[in-house]
């Protein structure tokens, strides 16, 4: 399985777990405004309210992800047709992209740039995708979509892991006294 037909595969594993991460998209748009203002007036408030937030989005992310993995086959199924059950495997692979990247919106969008660390983000960003442009060719090589598949949620893991280590390098909320 190679050239056009993995490429379609991943197309479609793609579009429907960005899909489902995209119906939490209004949610933290919504919130970005408040939370700036939070950011703004107060740095242990805009802790509770990041934590009060992430108790509502990560389980129904975590929730989205695990239907994924587990519908993978009806979902692939009902969109593409039989033809695609090799889409199957990707859809699993990228599965956790909705919590991986409501994990990395907490952390980018409503922590990072309210705080004044876009540089610090930018360099996640480039560092993850160099990371990503030398492991993709050789993830492809050995498993074709798959290997895309798993190489973009490396990159999404490496993501938030490199966005938490920047938050807490910058003591964006330190320790009480």
């Amino acid at each position: 399985m190679s050239g056009p037909y993995a490429v379609a595969l991943y197309t479609l594993a793609n579009k429907v777990a960005l899909s489902v991460f995209n119906l939490l998209g209004p949610v933290t748009q919504a919130i970005f405004p408040r939370a700036s203002v939070v950011f703004g007036r107060s740095r242990p408030e805009a802790k509770r309210f990041v934590l009060r937030l992430a108790a509502v989005l990560l389980p129904a992310a975590t929730a989205s992800s695990l239907l994924l993995v587990i519908f993978a086959p009806e979902i692939v199924r009902i969109l593409a047709g039989a033809d695609y059950a090799g889409a199957v495997a990707v859809l699993r692979i990228m599965g956790i992209l909705p919590l991986l990247l409501t994990v990395a919106t907490l952390l980018s969008q409503i922590i990072m740039v309210n705080v004044g660390l876009s540089k610090a983000l930018s360099r996640v960003y480039l560092t993850v995708g160099l990371l990503n442009l030398i492991i993709l060719p050789v993830l492809i090589h050995s498993y074709d979509a798959s290997g895309a598949a798993l190489s973009l949620v490396i990159a999404e893991f490496i993501g938030p892991i490199l966005m938490a280590h920047a938050i807490r390098r910058a003591r964006v909320f330190p320790h009480p006294e």
